[in-house]
């Protein structure tokens, strides 16, 4: 148990001569290398057989993972639940207690963590600002990782909206002229000998009425 205490500190120690010493390219280069030596050996040691060796009660079929249904189920009610019956869940060992207490953090700590509200003038948004307008390539990242702007153009939307007028009723006004005309018919009476004769000056002209 000595040991890793001795390794940490050496490790600290080189990072810190790294640091002092070292381009940013270089470290780069030596935490590549450094990752690429180890991760073959530390993946060969993942396997179901190391697992169910090494980790209490793994196997290979957890009982969750029939919520997933071929990633359509739904996991509403399964996490309504899940959240109830951890409210007073208390298990055998301190190991399998750890499942509910996660999900106890996790439903408690909205309302218990402070809420930390960040603006537009921010430090970690206002320091951000000109290496998003200004990208540029990683330390020793070599081709293939360099960041860089990319347009994305979105297909156009239509819309279509309506307007609704109404318009004003007037009462107009109008002359009208009414313009009668009689046509006089003079007759007699059977058996009249002559006639009609009419008496000067008892002729009647009918007026223009107008409307």
């Amino acid at each position: 148990m000595k040991a890793l205490p001795i390794l940490l500190f050496a490790l600290s120690a080189l990072a810190g001569a790294a640091h002092a010493d070292m381009t940013p390219a270089e470290a780069f280069n030596q935490g590549k290398t450094f990752g690429n030596a180890g991760k073959g050996g530390a993946g060969g040691t993942v396997s179901s057989a190391s697992g169910a060796a090494n980790v209490p009660k793994y196997n290979t079929s957890a009982p969750e993972s029939g919520y997933y249904s071929g990633g359509k189920g739904l996991l509403g009610t399964a996490g309504t639940n899940k959240l109830t019956a951890c409210q007073t869940y208390v298990a055998g060992n301190a190991y399998d207690q750890q499942e509910c207490d996660a999900v106890n953090f996790l439903a408690k700590n909205p309302s218990e963590r402070p809420i930390v509200p960040l603006s537009k003038t921010d430090p970690i948004i206002t320091g951000s600002d000109p290496v998003i307008k200004n990208p540029g390539t990683a330390p020793a990242s070599g081709t293939g990782q360099v960041c860089r702007t990319v347009t994305q153009n979105n297909p156009g939307e239509y819309v279509t909206e309506t307007c609704t007028t109404a318009r004003k009723t007037d009462f107009s006004e109008c002359d009208n002229t009414l313009d009668i005309q009689i046509n006089w018919n003079y007759y007699c009476p059977a058996f009249t000998i002559e006639g009609p004769t009419i008496i000067p000056g008892t002729e009647k002209v009918p007026p223009r009425v107008p409307a």
